[in-house]
């Protein structure tokens, strides 16, 4: 029987570095982090937090119907807290930014 030449799953360093290396493409707002956490399906996600606004949201990574990768976004507060503008504002670049680099296929 022939060897296959389809590559099997990514080895686990090989996925840490595509991680590492998409972290260091994004072109984040200026106070802004991230903090990858695990809910606990096992579905990945991003937090979102400010230095001065504190916690401001969540990228919810997970994979989408037809195979492909899905994001959503989660706003933290209530849309009458007076900083629940501000946080949408800045979820909503920073989920442009890490759709950008997950684009690049790192």
């Amino acid at each position: 029987m022939a060897a296959s030449s389809r590559p099997g799953p990514p080895h686990r360093s090989h996925r840490l570095g595509r991680e590492a290396a998409r972290a260091q493409r994004l072109a984040l707002p200026e106070g802004v982090s991230l903090a990858k956490g695990f809910q606990l399906s096992g579905t990945p996600y991003y937090d979102i937090t400010h230095a001065v606004l504190g916690a401001v949201g969540r990228i919810v990574v997970s994979d989408g119907e037809d195979g492909r990768t899905r994001l959503d976004a989660e706003v933290a507060g209530a849309p009458s807290d007076p900083a629940f503008d501000r946080r949408h504002e800045l979820v909503a670049l920073v989920f442009t930014e890490v759709e950008r680099v997950i684009g690049l296929g790192l």
